[in-house]
């Protein structure tokens, strides 16, 4: 009969303290339940992107960071490139995006990235037409497996621009700005960019550039006469156009 009687109060006290545990949590719900989710929202990674919209005019929009990071990756590496390669490049990603929103912070304002992604369903779309299973896999995996690696330079992130092809020789910092500020952007020579599907064909685009700053004639848009093997050929298209740019972007 003790015995009882002890399990009894037992199981009394247990369920009492279940119940003031999980009493202020229900008590929550119950009363702001409508906003919950938007709170949950808040507390969510996100970043802000400036897109374009369907009319052509820019607008800002929230993204989930994991999904805009593998966006900008994606954006960033063919469907045949190896784990390493990818996992290369998204620390890259990422020292551009974390300076990006240091840059924003020290200057007292809140980031707005511009940086090229792709969204998932445009993934997936890339990943079936090469018919490659393992590519958005990877992507994904690239970020685990490198999350929280930056690059740093004199203890701040460095600075990483990115450019598909260089027609099979980069440019050194130095070379398109007259400074000295980031002496391991040296010119190098890339022999297989050469080999570069657009470099193949003959033909002209309208590009936009990417340069290191205003005086690099940043988002002047030139019509570029494409398809020749030759690096000097692209100086002297930069020369003619009077555009002295470190890389070029399809507009």
């Amino acid at each position: 009969m003790k015995k009882e009687e002890i399990q009894r109060k037992i199981k009394f006290w247990v369920y009492f303290l279940i119940i003031l545990i999980l009493f202020p949590y229900v008590m929550t719900v119950f009363i702001h339940g409508a906003d919950m989710k938007t709170k949950w929202k808040q507390n969510q990674n996100f970043v802000k992107v400036k897109q374009a919209d369907i009319k052509g005019e820019e607008e800002i929009i929230e993204v989930p960071w994991n999904e805009y990071f593998t966006g900008v990756l994606s954006a960033e590496v063919p469907v045949s490139a190896e784990r390493e390669f990818i996992k290369a490049q998204a620390v890259v990603v990422r020292t551009k995006l974390y300076q990006i929103n240091e840059d924003a912070r020290q200057n007292g304002r809140e980031a707005v990235i511009e940086e090229q992604y792709l969204t998932t369903k445009e993934i997936e779309k890339k990943q079936m037409n090469a018919q490659n299973d393992s590519y958005y896999e990877r992507l994904v995996q690239a970020e685990e497996e490198t999350k929280k690696q930056v690059l740093y330079y004199q203890g701040t992130y460095a600075y990483v621009p990115f450019h598909r092809s260089s027609n099979g020789m980069t440019r050194s910092y130095q070379e398109v700005t007259g400074q000295e500020a980031y002496p391991y952007l040296t010119a190098k020579e890339c022999p297989e960019d050469k080999e570069a599907e657009l470099l193949k064909q003959k033909g002209e685009v309208t590009v936009i550039g990417c340069g290191v700053s205003s005086g690099d004639n940043k988002g002047e848009q030139i019509t570029w006469k494409y398809g020749s093997q030759n690096p000097e050929d692209s100086q002297k298209q930069n020369t003619e156009n009077s555009c002295q740019i470190s890389c070029w972007k399809l507009r």
